[in-house]
């Protein structure tokens, strides 16, 4: 589990231009996570949002009899 804090200053000049298409507002939104990270679709909400992991390419091998899960954003062997 990775720990720690990344803030960014995200500064928006004007309103979205009428007709700005769904696809083009949410890669502008992209940028809000910090790299490796991904924004959690509908959770932003003006200048709040969330972001979740990016997921594994590949499971982990777990050892001694042990199974990967995954749930609410962790991975692990139980």
């Amino acid at each position: 589990m990775c720990e720690g804090v990344k803030h960014i200053q995200v500064i928006v000049i004007g309103e979205p231009e009428t007709g700005a298409s769904e696809v083009a507002k949410e890669a502008a939104t992209l940028t809000l996570c910090p790299q490796g990270w991904s924004l959690i679709p509908g959770s932003q909400s003006g200048a709040r949002f969330k972001c979740r992991p990016d997921k594994p390419l590949m499971k982990i091998e777990c050892q001694s009899g042990t199974k990967f899960f995954e749930q609410d954003g962790m991975i692990g062997c139980q």
